[in-house]
């Protein structure tokens, strides 16, 4: 019995664990944005954290390197190259913007190490950055150093520096502890040439060095071209990390993606240019097109996958299909987030048993999730469909609160327009008679009917064909004058529809009297 229990257990354990994967490859992008609606992808900023909106303040980074920080908003580097910040030991938070325009040539001088990326260094103990995308420049990150030059003295080895590239830190070193998540590095290339030294040049980092380093990349893509070449055929290039130097650091790569092609004298890998048992990768693809040329290849039994695909073992809360963006690979939600909605009016007046189309605007255009639920304040006065389709029902000027509301990121923006409701316009006219005989000297009253009856206008006119046979005033009141036919005919005002009614006018009958002595 207590085997069978056993069993039971551990059948019952592995049925819910399956539940738990994904089972679905491809996913409709519809579906996606439903599931993820209240879904929280980013946390608010930490406690604490430094607010940074523009490159002043971004560059002002390496006075505190220790603290948090976090964007308000895109920054655009593309005015000037930029200046690496030297070291970083603290956090920073994206919140989903991206740094765009990133672009630099160094050339380290003498025999100093040469380190290119957003961040030159990373050493700290914990090291966060998250929610962060970088666009390379066209111009790229260009990292070089002139080939090592004749010694100065015989047998003297000359040491022209390292060179270190990466599109966000070009080393991480002495221990750090660094998680990256959320992130992605996209555009021009990294290029890294001319030493005769190292050379190690990664997407997202240019080298990981120490034992005691740890690096922890997930939920994150590089989609960036790595070049490097090297005189000595020292040189290292792969899509996330260029080199682990001696196979010292631990390194975790999960549920990623790399695209772009990768290019060495010697080394280069899909995702690191090791395949020793320090680096973890997991749940993570390569571009089926995504080529490596070099002499010894790293990664090479990654799994391909292709555009409009979106990995089953890639999380719908974090990862979407948005068709035209990223080339048509899976983009992270958390940069496609809604900042805010609002409506194409404020305030509109509908005529009762019309219809009026209200736009909702979302805030920044290219978010993911834009379903609406759209709601009225009184459906007995106006209502609305999920289409922002408002229909008036009432026409005594009442008014109703129209509002769209879009959850997304675990928040709900809303906006509304007051839909006053009015009076319809004519859309007909008929009249109490359309055929009528009357004796000459007699007045006859036509009534006339409005359609709709609350139309907004019942100003009528009338006119007789024949004045001489039979007249009509403002009130459809018909006097008839002499023998013969005439046409009545009422007109609205609003939207000039017709009615008729035809007057037949006879004389008195006069009888002479007859004289009983007239002999015939």
């Amino acid at each position: 019995m207590k085997k069978n229990n056993r069993s039971t257990k551990i059948l019952a354990t592995v049925l819910a664990l399956a539940m738990l994967l994904p089972t679905f490859a491809v996913f409709d992008f519809g579906t996606l944005k439903a599931q993820a609606a209240s879904i929280t992808y980013i946390d608010p900023p930490a406690t604490g954290s430094i607010a940074i909106s523009n490159r002043a303040q971004l560059s002002a980074i390496r006075n505190n390197p220790l603290l948090k920080y976090h964007l308000t908003n895109d920054i655009d580097l593309a005015g000037s190259a930029w200046d690496p910040i030297p070291t970083f030991s603290g956090m920073l938070d994206g919140q989903g913007h991206v740094i765009k325009g990133l672009f630099m040539d160094i050339v380290p001088s003498g025999s100093t190490d040469g380190h290119a990326g957003l961040i030159a260094e990373i050493s700290g103990s914990s090291v966060e950055i998250k929610n962060l995308g970088i666009e390379i420049d066209p111009r790229g990150i260009t990292l070089s150093k002139p080939i090592n030059p004749t010694p100065p003295f015989p047998f003297l080895l000359y040491y022209p520096g390292r060179l270190r590239a990466g599109g966000i830190v070009g080393r991480c070193h002495s221990g750090s502890q660094v998680t990256i998540q959320n992130c992605f590095v996209r555009g021009g290339k990294i290029h890294s040439y001319n030493s005769s030294n190292t050379i190690q040049a990664g997407g997202f980092i240019g080298s990981a060095e120490a034992t005691a380093t740890r690096i922890n990349i997930t939920n994150s893509y590089s989609m960036v071209e790595v070049e490097v070449s090297n005189s000595s055929d020292n040189d290292y290039s792969a899509s996330f990390i260029g080199r682990n130097e001696l196979n010292e650091a631990t390194i975790n790569i999960s549920n990623s993606y790399a695209i772009g092609n990768i290019k060495a004298e010697r080394n280069v890998g899909y995702f690191v240019t090791s395949d020793h048992s320090r680096i973890t990768i997991t749940n993570s693809y390569r571009a089926s097109s995504q080529t490596l040329s070099g002499n010894s290849k790293y990664n090479t039994s990654m799994p391909t996958f292709t555009p409009n695909n979106l990995p089953s073992t890639f999380s719908p809360s974090v990862w979407a299909l948005y068709s035209g963006e990223n080339s048509n690979y899976p983009v992270l939600r958390v940069f496609y987030h809604v900042d805010n909605v609002s409506l194409n009016k404020t305030a509109t007046t509908i005529m009762r048993g019309y219809t009026e189309t209200l736009t909702l605007n979302v805030f920044p255009s290219n978010a993911i999730n834009k379903n609406a639920t759209w709601s009225s304040s009184d459906s007995n006065i106006a209502t609305v469909d999920q289409n922002g389709v408002v229909t008036a029902k009432e026409s005594d000027g009442r008014t109703a609160i129209i509002t769209a509301t879009v959850e997304d990121n675990g928040k709900t923006f809303s906006a509304s327009c007051v839909v006053t409701t009015a009076k319809p316009p004519t859309t007909g006219i008929t009249l109490s008679e359309s055929y009528m005989p009357i004796l000459a000297g007699k007045t006859i009253s036509l009534t006339e009917t409005i359609e709709p009856s609350d139309a907004r206008n019942k100003n009528v006119t009338w006119i007789s064909s024949a004045p001489s046979v039979a007249d009509v005033d403002e009130n459809g009141n018909v006097s008839a004058k002499s023998a013969g036919v005439a046409t009545i005919t009422v007109t609205t005002v609003d939207g000039g529809f017709k009615a008729f009614c035809t007057i037949s006018v006879d004389d008195y009958n006069i009888v002479a009297p007859i004289d009983k002595d007239v002999t015939l």
